[in-house]
C-alpha cells in the first residue's frame, strides 16, 4: 500500500492479516507464552539509566496486568492457574486454579474491584484480595478477535465487530452495539474508520458532534495490546509494521510515528514524561511524549534470540504501576523490575 503517515512517510507494508499474526507474536499475548523455558537467563546492562533495579525472578508464570494498589496478575501451568504478585518484592500472594469452563485466557485486566479475565466466549472476575470467585458473563460463540479495555467502573470488550460495556463490579452488561467500523473509544469519543485503511471520523459521544475527520491512515485495534491515553489526548496506537505512533485524539492527526519495530506493549513510564516499549533488539526504551525521541533506558542481553528459537513465538511484556516498571521476557521468563530515581534520567540518546 503506498499511503502514509503524513509527515512522517510512514508506510504500511504489510496486509491486514499478516499484520495482526506479526503483532500475535510480539505482543503480550497470553497464548504465546512457552511452556517449559528455554534454558537460558537474561542479563541488563544499565547505560546511564536512571532505573534502579528492584527484584528479578525466573519462576513465576506469565503477568500480564495490575491494579493500582500493586499487584500484578498473570497466569501459570499453561493458563490453568491464575496468580497475584507484589510489585514490590515479585513474591505470589495468591493463586486459583481457573474454572475448568473459563480457560484459554485471551487478555486480563485488573482494578482495585476485580481481576476480569477474558475467553473468546466469556468474562470472568475474582476479587484482587485472594482469587476467590465473583461473576461471569458469557459474550458469544467465540471465533473473533477479543481486547478488553478499562475505563472506571466498565469493562469495554471489542468482540470482532460487536461493542460490550460491561459493570465491573457485578458483571452485568449494560450496553452491546453492532459496530464494525469502530476502532478505538476513549474518553467519549469514538473512532470510526472509514473505509477499509484509509481515514477516520472522531465524534464525542455526549453531544454527537462530529469532532473530525482526517484522510490519514486507520490504525487497528489488536488483540492483547490495547492502546493507551498517555494524557488528555495522546493516543499511543502501532503502526503497520509493528512500530508505534503517537495519535491525537481532539484533531485526527498522528503527531510522530518511529521507524524501528517494537516487539512488546506501550506503556507509560514511572516518571510520566514518556513511554516505555521493548525495542526489537531487546532494549529497554524511552520514547519522548512530545516528538517521540528515544533514549535507551535499559540493554538486555542477548540482544539476539539463539538460531533455533528466531522461528518461535514469544510474548514480551511491561507493567507500569506505583512507580515501578516490570518488564517480562516471554522467551526466557525473566521478570525484571526497576524503581524511577528522583533525579532526572541521564539515559543515552540515540543516534
Amino acid at each position: 500500500m503506498k499511503d502514509s503517515f503524513p509527515p512522517h512517510k510512514r508506510t504500511f507494508r504489510r496486509s491486514i492479516v499478516v499484520f495482526i499474526s506479526a503483532a500475535l507474536a510480539s505482543i503480550s499475548c497470553v497464548n504465546s507464552t512457552p511452556a517449559p523455558y528455554p534454558s537460558f537467563s537474561r542479563t541488563f546492562e544499565a547505560i546511564g539509566s536512571s532505573l534502579s533495579p528492584t527484584w528479578h525472578r525466573q519462576d513465576i508464570g506469565a503477568i500480564f496486568a495490575a491494579d493500582e494498589a500493586g499487584t500484578l496478575y498473570g497466569l501459570q501451568d499453561f493458563g490453568e492457574t491464575l496468580a497475584a504478585y507484589s510489585v514490590w518484592t515479585g513474591d505470589q500472594l495468591w493463586s486459583i486454579s481457573v474454572p475448568h469452563d473459563y480457560r484459554g485466557i485471551r487478555s486480563i485486566v485488573a482494578s482495585e474491584q476485580a481481576v476480569v479475565t477474558a475467553t473468546t466466549v466469556s468474562l470472568a472476575a475474582y476479587k484482587p484480595a485472594d482469587g476467590s470467585w465473583l461473576w461471569a458473563t458469557p459474550l458469544g460463540t467465540g471465533h473473533v478477535s477479543i481486547v478488553l479495555q478499562l475505563e472506571g467502573d466498565t469493562v469495554r470488550v471489542y468482540y470482532g465487530d460487536d461493542l460490550i460495556e460491561v459493570a465491573i463490579e457485578s458483571g452485568k452488561i449494560l450496553n452491546r452495539y453492532t459496530r464494525p467500523d469502530l476502532i478505538w473509544l476513549v474518553d467519549n469519543i469514538q473512532i470510526d474508520r472509514v473505509s477499509a485503511a484509509k481515514g477516520m471520523i472522531g465524534t464525542d459521544l455526549r453531544t454527537g458532534r462530529e469532532l473530525w475527520t482526517t484522510q490519514e491512515l486507520a490504525f487497528y485495534r489488536n488483540e492483547g495490546q490495547p492502546a493507551p491515553l498517555v494524557d488528555k489526548s495522546l493516543l499511543i496506537v502501532p503502526a503497520g509494521d509493528a512500530s508505534v505512533c503517537a495519535f491525537d485524539i481532539q484533531n485526527g492527526l498522528y503527531r510522530w510515528c518511529r521507524p524501528e519495530a517494537y516487539v512488546s506493549n506501550v506503556v507509560l513510564s514511572p516518571s510520566g514524561q514518556s513511554i516505555s516499549a521493548i525495542r526489537g533488539d531487546f532494549a529497554l526504551v524511552g520514547l519522548s511524549l512530545e516528538g517521540g525521541d528515544p533514549v535507551i533506558d535499559v540493554s538486555f542481553l542477548p540482544a539476539e534470540l539463539p538460531p533455533s528459537m528466531q522461528h518461535s513465538l514469544y510474548g514480551y511484556t511491561i507493567i507500569s504501576v506505583q512507580g515501578q516498571l516490570v518488564v517480562q521476557f516471554g522467551d526466557s521468563g525473566d521478570v525484571f523490575a526497576f524503581t524511577r530515581a528522583e533525579v532526572p534520567s541521564q539515559a543515552t540518546p540515540l543516534k
